[in-house]
């Protein structure tokens, strides 16, 4: 049965509802259940015009979710509230907590169908499109496209991933439609989280190649939105990249149900994943111009100025998979894969992200050079500019000599530093 088949069968067993006196026009002429935001679900779907009249609730039910609101589902995270107006590309973050969607979704007449008329667009262009993005190679991008989707077929909360980062895709090409991609995007996302935590708590060797590429997908879906997330927030923009890279790392606990090399997802684990030893950083290029001096004179700071032997150990173990990882990068044939970005947040001990949630500021100049590697990447959507975004964040709470450490880093991040632009195109 396809997508538009199940809709069509979801919307004749609707539930009734009492009527809103508080709904847009559109829902009032119709006579249906508004959500009452601004455009409503129904109005996005459609493509109509959404206006209201003799308003008496001036705070709407739900507002469509962005990646921050999503980090809120899995970690109980609060997003920050907006302080950049209506600017398409800009706005990603909802002003109304989460909970109040959560509420939504715990009732069962509240959507009117888990599918909705706009799903055939998405997959569509998820298939000719989305999936090509996340990947350079053929055979990364084919599993994107036809392996993930083939396992979505038997997994709903698989496809909800789909066709939620399908959307915010779309919403990052169309600006004029991108309130109403958005809200599609975060319907998909939400609801498959939902049904995504249910079979999580139960992982096998059936379910973990769905559970592996839905984790996927929500980080991806994450990295997008934390590119544009609000600047001035940095006490929550460091929040949430911590519990992003926990996310990340919760991927390792589903590897022990499949071997990589041998699953229908192989072609998603290159051997250029695997980082070189860190002790001697030869390359082949010299993609980060300026980096070795910058991360040997970083290493004689944590040896001279950090007492405790088990701080000191933790940071000179960051140190070393952090210049593992900047020479996988240099070494890696181009194109690159983005893939390559997860390789030092797996790498690095537990007890670096806690230093990090406390805003050592050793840690905080280790993620500062981390930011720069970022840059490398620009050219996928769902990174952007996202390596400036996230030394701001730094910048901002780091104080004293050692935000002199942010110099190279900067000089990457924001136009210099790179010796070549696009790498990932190449």
């Amino acid at each position: 049965m396809g997508l538009g088949s199940i809709a069509n069968q979801n919307m004749l067993t609707r539930k009734s509802h009492k009527k809103s006196r508080n709904g847009c026009n559109e829902c009032r002429r119709r006579r249906i259940k508004c959500d009452e935001t601004n455009p409503c679900l129904n109005c996005s779907k459609r493509d109509t015009e959404c206006t209201f009249e003799h308003r008496t609730r001036a705070t709407p039910p739900y507002r469509a979710n962005n990646g921050i609101d999503i980090l809120s589902d899995i970690t109980g995270l609060t997003a920050p509230k907006s302080s950049s107006g209506d600017t398409p590309c800009r706005r990603l973050s909802s002003k109304d907590p989460l909970r109040a969607f959560n509420d939504r979704l715990s009732e069962g007449t509240w959507f009117p169908q888990g599918w909705t008329g706009q799903d055939p667009e998405l997959m569509h262009h998820y298939t000719l499109y989305t999936s090509k993005s996340l990947a350079r190679r053929p055979h990364m991008q084919e599993t994107w496209q036809v392996v993930i989707p083939e396992i979505a077929y038997s997994y709903e909360f698989l496809m909800h991933g789909i066709l939620g980062l399908s959307a915010l895709h779309l919403a990052y090409l169309n600006p004029k439609r991108y309130d109403n991609y958005l809200a599609g995007a975060g319907f998909h996302m939400s609801l498959g989280l939902r049904l995504y935590r249910k079979v999580l708590l139960s992982p096998s060797s059936d379910n973990c190649y769905a559970l592996f590429s839905f984790s996927s997908l929500i980080m991806l879906y994450i990295y997008a939105s934390l590119t544009d997330s609000i600047e001035s927030h940095a006490a929550n923009g460091l929040e949430s990249i911590f519990e992003l890279f926990r996310l990340c790392r919760g991927t390792l606990v589903l590897l022990q149900y499949f071997d990589p090399q041998q699953s229908s997802l192989k072609h998603l684990f290159m051997r250029e994943f695997a980082m070189d030893d860190g002790d001697a950083r030869t390359s082949r290029t010299t993609l980060f111009e300026g980096l070795d001096p910058h991360l040997n004179s970083l290493q004689t700071l944590i040896i001279s100025e950090i007492p405790n032997d088990t701080e000191r150990a933790t940071f000179l173990q960051a140190l070393d998979r952090l210049k593992a990882s900047f020479t996988s990068i240099e070494n890696a044939a181009p194109p690159l894969e983005c893939g390559m970005l997860y390789m030092w947040p797996l790498a690095v001990e537990d007890q670096y992200f806690n230093y990090l949630r406390q805003q050592h500021p050793v840690a905080l100049v280790l993620l500062a050079f981390y930011c720069a590697q970022l840059r490398a990447f620009e050219d996928y959507w769902f990174i952007g500019r996202q390596g400036e975004v996230w030394l701001g964040y730094v910048e901002a709470v780091l104080e004293g000599r050692l935000s002199e450490w942010l110099l190279w880093p900067k000089r990457v991040c924001r136009g210099s530093g790179l010796q070549f632009a696009g790498v990932c195109n190449i």
